[in-house]
């Protein structure tokens, strides 16, 4: 697991590939709103494998953001059945070998 953003924009920025990547919606430095616009300006074919992890909208931007991607938001707290459908059915949608990182 990445502890910040730019660590895994560095990663991806640097070719590592990954089936499924999670990240939350509220971090430090870069919010997985701005991830998700870097991510689809940077690396699209990645958009659709990023579940973003949420506690709670705090902000209309927020708010709107898990409307618009309601797919790819998991809210907090979840149980590992439903994350691991979750990544199974993306992982299915992909054609990706049963593996994930994060």
């Amino acid at each position: 697991m990445l502890s910040s953003a730019a660590s895994s924009v560095a990663l991806l920025d640097g070719g590592a590939p990954f089936d499924v990547v999670f990240c939350d919606l509220m971090m430090p430095e870069m919010t997985g709103m701005d991830f998700s616009d870097w991510v689809t300006a940077h690396h699209p074919a990645l958009c659709k494998r990023v579940l973003f992890i949420t506690g709670g909208a705090v902000s209309t931007r927020s708010q709107e953001f898990i409307e618009r991607m309601a797919d790819q938001v998991v809210d907090k707290p979840f149980d590992c059945s439903s994350i691991a459908a979750r990544v199974a059915k993306i992982l299915e949608s992909f054609g990706a070998a049963g593996k994930s990182a994060c």
